[in-house]
């Protein structure tokens, strides 16, 4: 009678232990298609809000600018003086780059204090009556 209740409480044993295995399977399962579902609405989700990401350049181009913010000529891509990417045309380079080798303007664009003081002067000279005011030399402090 003992090995019959032993066999009884093993069968039982067994049953209990594969019908635990069963459970924690398919927890596992539903978990795992919980986590692929969520996964899926959040790359849906993200793939809905997501706007590309616009360059100055381009939102100053929607705007009638070149990239670097210049007024875009009425018909055309470009500003006045300069090509479709806002960089001075080889003309303006060549005012540009001759002004800087006169003394006129610096590295960055901006006016000289020594040519500041010569408009100046010019200026003032010009306001009195002279009319033969001496053209801007670099070398000459004004």
């Amino acid at each position: 009678m003992k090995a019959k209740e032993s066999s009884i409480k093993k069968a039982q044993s067994e049953s209990k232990k594969a019908e635990s295995e069963k459970e924690a399977s398919e927890n596992t399962s539903a978990t795992n298609s919980q986590q692929v579902t969520q996964q899926q609405n959040s790359d849906s989700y993200q793939t809905q809000t997501s706007t590309p990401i616009k360059s100055q350049s381009q939102i100053n181009m929607e705007r009638g600018y070149d990239p670097k913010g210049n007024p875009v000529m009425p018909g055309q891509d470009h500003a006045p003086g300069s090509d479709v990417y806002g960089n001075p045309d080889s003309w303006v380079q060549g005012q540009i780059d001759w002004a800087k080798s006169q003394g006129m303007i610096d590295s960055n664009g901006n006016e000289t204090e020594n040519f500041k003081n010569w408009v100046s002067q010019r200026d003032n000279a010009w306001d009195n009556g002279q009319d033969d005011f001496p053209d801007y030399d670099q070398n000459r402090q004004w």
